[in-house]
């Protein structure tokens, strides 16, 4: 489900989220982004306004402690935890694929393979688990990216 709001609240959000949430638009969106997140939702996928996610972030960050950075388990390969970094960070499908400049069936493919992994089911609890294993800050700051071998 994409949850649709009036309020942005991080505490909604965060509430949404743990409740099964695949996706959050803002109530700043438009047309075409209400479009695309139900059609996004509607076929299984997840979709989050980057604006939400910088918040929900910013909350996250403000009430973590250093406890919540646990090891990341050996079952990831180096591109999976690069991929699931930018997840983490709000980064869409295709503009992961963009920026690694590989297929967007293989960034789709590869957060299935994480996912499967890690036993999430959604990109909500990827995203929750990039932030737990302290991942997000990595892409920003130019993280390298493997070759395409890995």
């Amino acid at each position: 489900m994409v949850a649709l709001s009036y309020e942005d609240w991080e505490g909604e959000i965060l509430i949404s989220l743990l409740s099964g949430a695949s996706g959050y638009v803002s109530n700043n969106a438009q047309g075409p982004e209400l479009v695309h997140a139900i059609r996004t939702a509607v076929n299984g996928g997840g979709y989050f306004d980057l604006e939400v996610v910088q918040r929900v972030i910013g909350r996250l960050q403000r009430s973590a402690d250093d406890s919540l950075t646990v090891p990341i388990p050996d079952v990831l390969s180096e591109r999976e935890i690069v991929i699931l970094r930018m997840v983490g960070e709000g980064y869409r499908n295709q503009e992961i694929s963009q920026r690694l400049n590989i297929a967007s069936s293989t960034v789709r493919n590869t957060i299935t393979r994480i996912r499967y992994k890690l036993g999430l089911d959604s990109r909500a609890k990827l995203i929750a688990y990039a932030y737990r294993h302290g991942l997000m800050d990595d892409v920003a700051d130019g993280a390298s990216v493997p070759d395409a071998a890995n």
